[in-house]
């Protein structure tokens, strides 16, 4: 499931904290410019696209900037162990 809004994350948390893991995909502007990005006005700074920023409870960070820094192959393994054993 794809949340975008505090709304629903805060309703998946609230009725399946114990079923459901949190992950937040995130790559620096420059890189996502560097990828074809180009901010627009009115949608990338609208709620779908900001409503999570200051969330901070994830149950996974993933960084993908493209860089050796990254952690994707960290957060393949962390993602194979839970499905592995299901909560």
């Amino acid at each position: 499931m794809d949340c975008r809004h505090k709304k629903d994350y805060l309703w998946f948390k609230e009725h399946y904290s114990d079923r459901i893991k949190r992950i937040r995909i995130t790559a620096d502007e420059s890189i996502r410019v560097q990828r074809g990005w180009k901010f627009t006005a009115g949608v990338d700074d609208g709620p779908s696209e900001c409503d999570l920023d200051d969330v901070d409870d994830w149950d996974l960070v993933v960084t993908n900037n493209g860089t050796e820094n990254d952690n994707v192959r960290q957060a393949l393994d962390t993602v194979s162990k839970w499905l592995q054993h299901p909560l």
